[in-house]
């Protein structure tokens, strides 16, 4: 489950800080048509998307690969998250072009503004969307337990809905309870931003 979190976190940083920062400030040729799918995308629901993903991890499009019992579909559904591209894009709209136009000025290429510029002046909103992705990936239930066959790779949730045949149930009530101490800690250390991202 770390591991799952902490590739999930560095892709989602990445990749969808990067499709923020290319709506917001690079704004290319049809990024405006792009936009418009990435909201309607989040107005389908998620099960409407269950089966054809499926289908695609078992057999990857163009390379053939299965994805099955590997952490990848995990991976790739964390970071295509078009919630975390608009929190992005909107954050880095606030953020005053003065400094994208002096690092042009000095000859910066776009993945330095990116790299050297604007990530470090968007501490909170990466805070706040790393939250959202440790949170997010630890309850994960369904996707685990459709992908992941070998118990070495199973994660906290699908481990726990198997306790239910092996274990007793105070045992399983003790592993349920210590499955939710990562979380309340999370939430502990970074509740006022928390908060603050859900007013």
């Amino acid at each position: 489950t770390g591991i799952i979190i902490l590739g999930s976190l560095i892709g989602t940083i990445f990749l969808n800080g990067l499709a923020g920062f290319a709506l917001s400030r690079l704004k290319p040729l049809g990024s405006s048509i792009l936009f418009t799918l990435i909201m309607w995308t989040m107005m389908m629901p998620q099960t409407l998307n269950l089966v054809p993903l499926f289908k695609n991890f078992l057999n990857f499009t163009i390379f053939h690969f299965n994805l099955t019992d590997t952490k990848w579909p995990m991976w790739i559904i964390s970071v295509a998250n078009c919630m975390n591209i608009l929190m992005f894009k909107n954050f880095f709209d606030t953020i005053s072009s003065a400094y994208v136009e002096a690092a042009r000025i000095d000859g910066a290429s776009d993945i330095s503004i990116f790299t050297k510029i604007i990530l470090p002046l968007s501490r909170p909103i990466i805070v706040v969307v790393a939250i959202r992705v440790a949170i997010a990936n630890w309850d994960m239930f369904l996707w685990p337990y459709l992908i992941l066959k070998t118990p070495e790779n199973y994660t906290v949730s699908v481990m726990l809905y198997y306790m239910k045949t092996t274990f007793a149930v105070d045992k399983q009530v003790m592993a349920a309870f210590f499955s939710i101490i990562p979380p309340m800690i999370i939430f502990i250390l970074f509740q006022k931003q928390i908060v603050h991202n859900d007013n």
